[in-house]
């Protein structure tokens, strides 16, 4: 009896002990499924809370700011304003004044000459008056005679081309007291068919025109030049000069 007592009592303690074995167990087991609840629970709010201050991190971050250009300045562009319906422009009228008609070219001009041996009166200033007449003429070998007589050495007139001498005759009508009336052959030029031509060089025949008389004086002598061998109607001009026309005088009797 007393050894089934004995093992009654070891088997009473087995089961004890085996009991307390198996509640350490599942003490051990709940102690660690809540250590692992708590720190899944940790993992869970850390990771909450690392993704919130990422989040946070980025949204505070300084966006990337793009490097400047030069930008081009503005200008005014002009606003559409409404355009106007084209007109009919008239056309620019001419300027030049259109002629006026004459009755009659003024004599002494290209177109109406002094006539032969006829008297034309000049003014000099206010001061001295005087009178100028073509009184002679020689042309073609009658001129040449005369140029050839006076000196020799006197050049034939041009290829196509003659001499013609005329007298001319000065009368100085008024001026001052002692104030003389100087004339020569530079005062004219011949006139040919369109052309002016200047005097040439040569000796004169006498008298020559080289004259200085004194107011109610009178002087002459002969003036040569060219002229074309067909020109039917040669002229001189006295006083011609680039900014004067001069008068014009026949050379045909």
């Amino acid at each position: 009896m007393l050894s089934e007592g004995v093992k009654l009592l070891h088997h009473k303690e087995g089961v004890i002990m085996a009991g307390e074995c198996a509640m350490k167990k599942h003490i051990f087991v709940l102690i660690i499924f809540v250590i692992i609840s708590i720190l899944l629970s940790a993992c869970g709010q850390s990771q909450s809370a690392i993704q919130t201050s990422v989040a946070f991190t980025v949204a505070a971050m300084p966006s990337s700011t793009p490097v400047s250009t030069n930008t081009p300045i503005p200008t005014d562009t002009p606003s559409n304003t409404p355009t106007r319906a084209p007109t009919n422009t008239p056309r620019p009228t001419s300027t030049k004044r259109p002629p006026t008609p004459t009755s009659a070219p003024k004599l002494s001009s290209y177109d109406k000459p002094v006539p032969f041996n006829s008297a034309y009166s000049f003014s000099l200033g206010d001061e001295q008056d005087f009178d100028l007449t073509i009184t002679d003429v020689k042309r073609g070998q009658a001129a040449w005679d005369m140029l050839y007589i006076a000196n020799m050495f006197n050049d034939d007139a041009p290829d196509g081309m003659e001499w013609v001498c005329a007298m001319v005759h000065v009368d100085y009508t008024r001026g001052p007291s002692g104030k003389t009336l100087d004339m020569d052959t530079n005062w004219f030029s011949t006139v040919t068919k369109g052309s002016i031509l200047e005097i040439p060089f040569y000796v004169s025949p006498e008298p020559e025109l080289d004259i200085s008389v004194l107011p109610k004086g009178m002087g002459e002598g002969w003036v040569c030049g060219h002229v074309y061998q067909d020109d039917t109607n040669p002229l001189f001009v006295f006083g011609h000069t680039s900014s004067k026309s001069g008068w014009y005088f026949s050379l045909t009797p």
